[in-house]
Order: C-alpha cells, then sequence, then structure tokens
C-alpha cells in the first residue's frame, strides 16, 4: 500500500514523500515518515522564545519580570491578570472537599506537639 503525502512546511517548494504502509497502516521499515519529528535540541519555539527574551533584556538592560511588575503598578488590568497567575481563585478553592475524619484523640495530640514545637522555636530565638 502506497500512499504520497505533501510536506507543508513555509517553503516555497513542495516536496513530496513516498510513505509506505503496510494493511494496518503502519509504517514500513525504511519507509519516511510524514513528517521529519522532533525538531533538534535548541530549535524548538520555546527555546526560539527564549534567546528572544534574553536578546530583548540584554538591549533594554531589565528584565521581563521586572517590566511586567512595574506594568502591574501602572494598569490595573495587568495587575488583574499577574493577580490570577499568584493566587488560587476562590471558587476552586471552595469546591476542594476538606471532609477529613479525626476523632479527638488525634487532634489534641496534633496540637500539643504543636504548642511544644512552638515553645521550642521560642526559646530559641530568645537565646539568641
Amino acid at each position: 500500500m502506497e500512499s504520497e503525502e505533501r510536506d507543508t512546511s513555509p517553503k516555497t517548494e513542495v516536496k513530496v514523500r513516498k510513505v509506505l504502509r503496510n494493511a494496518k497502516g503502519q509504517y514500513l521499515k525504511g519507509s519516511l515518515s510524514p513528517s521529519p519529528g522532533r525538531p533538534p535540541l535548541g530549535q524548538t519555539s520555546l527555546d526560539q522564545l527564549l534567546r528572544a527574551i534574553v536578546r530583548v533584556e540584554n538591549k533594554k538592560n531589565k528584565k521581563l519580570l521586572d517590566h511586567y511588575i512595574e506594568r502591574a503598578f501602572k494598569s490595573d488590568p495587568v495587575l488583574c491578570s499577574l493577580m490570577k497567575k499568584l493566587l488560587p481563585d476562590l471558587q476552586s478553592i471552595s469546591q476542594l472537599n476538606f471532609d477529613v475524619q479525626m476523632n479527638d484523640t488525634a487532634a489534641a495530640n496534633i496540637r500539643k506537639k504543636l504548642q511544644e514545637r512552638y515553645k521550642h522555636s521560642g526559646t530559641e530565638e530568645q537565646s539568641q
């Protein structure tokens, strides 16, 4: 079974590749795959974005995050988008299920351990 698939990369010429498949539709050994596969290390879109960010940061002599924070102080919509990334949404917190079954003895033991820890940390701070 032989089919032809076109390479639709943004080049000016169109390449036609011969793709050989068996009756199950699997590629035959030695056949070309329709896509070249994963891009080489350092050539992904994320790599290109990171290089562009570093290039502009060096050109402007300012970090992108610093610029973003400065914009958040000047613009409420920018501040809101920043806060949405940093703080959890109250609706999503309210949907969490905190139904934990704990008897009174276990709760008392935890409280006692926390009080002991607090006592020890308080004495260390005072001695410093």
